[in-house]
């Protein structure tokens, strides 16, 4: 995310902006914008995952495998929410979107910390299991070539696993499962991504815990926010090609169809995923109570006042508003609306 404020200007007719950088030039363009938002995110993030690293560290130097585990998930547990702001924070960089770090990090770790929790316990678990397992073939002296590879191949699929599935959770609202799904599938739809992005995070977080504690400056500088921004850039574009929802807000910007000042309207009984895409797009939304006539009757407030200029308003499994033609349900609009897309 951007730190410069948000405006509401509109570019000029004909206007056409560059096309973003990629690679290293795109990796030092965010550097040079965002590096202290990042930063401190990370630093955070560091704080979050403390008490469960520090405790499994206690069952690595005591010979505890329960112990090493549990840390893992409480740190997993505790740190899920800051690591899910992290990735937020890198995501609106990567989308170059306007704002102020604190106020969108707040935000987001408000609205994504439930969650996070599951994602991270499952993280935790993973870490805390095969620090353990990696430690007792170490400490054995005469494992197997053929075990250390499997112990690789595992740690690199569910490094690129858990990056799709994380990624998600910023970007929408859905059950652990269909979350596991979209990133199963992901995951080999977009299999060169995935491995260098699990490269990324394996090779730098294998060397830092490695090295513990001669890496302690390392993590104190470069933390989450240097692996996760790196392992971002590289699985972002197919995160965009699933879900889209760049592509539609600009088609529409692009085509002079979005307002100036765009809202949203649906009702608390629907589903909050919207409410998530709108605030990544810097559209205004509201939740109002369950009917099109609550919807309806902030329509009418919105023309009164000239604030905003909604663009869409629904229920889930029941219909949408589109335009100010029927303040109600309306079937014939909805699918003049699919037609248009």
């Amino acid at each position: 995310m951007s730190n410069q404020p948000e405006t509401n200007e509109t570019p000029a007719t004909g206007y056409t902006p560059a096309p973003r950088k990629v690679g290293l030039p795109r990796f030092f363009e965010l550097l040079g914008r965002d590096l202290w938002p990042l930063y401190k995110s990370s630093i955070l993030c560091v704080a979050g995952f403390l008490p469960g690293t520090a405790l499994a560290i206690l069952g690595m130097m005591g010979g505890s495998a329960l112990l090493t585990v549990v840390g893992g998930v409480v740190g997993g547990l505790l740190g899920g929410p800051f690591l899910s702001g992290m990735i937020d924070t890198v995501l609106r960089a990567l989308r170059d979107e306007p704002g102020y770090w604190w106020h969108t990090y707040k935000r987001a770790w408000k609205q994504n910390w439930k969650q996070s929790l599951l994602p991270g316990a499952l993280l935790g678990l993973f870490v805390g299991s095969w620090s353990w397992m990696l430690r007792a073939q170490a400490l054995a002296g005469n494992t197997s070539t053929a075990l250390w590879v499997a112990s690789l191949a595992g740690i690199f699929v569910c490094t690129g696993f858990f990056s799709w599935l994380l990624a998600q959770v910023p970007l929408v609202d859905l059950p652990l499962p269909q979350l596991a799904k979209n990133a199963g599938l992901m995951f080999f739809g977009f299999f060169p991504r995935t491995a260098a992005a699990a490269l990324v995070l394996a090779l730098y977080w294998g060397a830092t815990l490695l090295y513990l504690p001669a890496t302690i400056l390392t993590i104190l500088a470069f933390g989450f926010w240097l692996p996760v921004t790196i392992a971002l850039m590289i699985v972002y574009p197919g995160l965009e090609k699933v879900f889209k929802l760049e592509e539609t807000i600009n088609a529409r910007r692009a085509a002079g169809t979005m307002p100036e000042h765009p809202a949203a309207l649906s009702t608390i009984v629907s589903t909050t995923m919207v409410q998530r895409i709108c605030e990544m797009n810097d559209v205004h939304f509201e939740a109002t109570f369950t009917g099109f006539k609550f919807m309806a009757e902030k329509l009418a407030e919105y023309k009164a006042k000239g604030n905003y200029e909604y663009i869409l308003a629904f229920e889930e499994s029941y219909g949408y508003m589109m335009g100010d033609y029927v303040r109600d349900k309306d079937a014939v609009t909805a699918s003049m609306m699919a037609a248009e897309m």
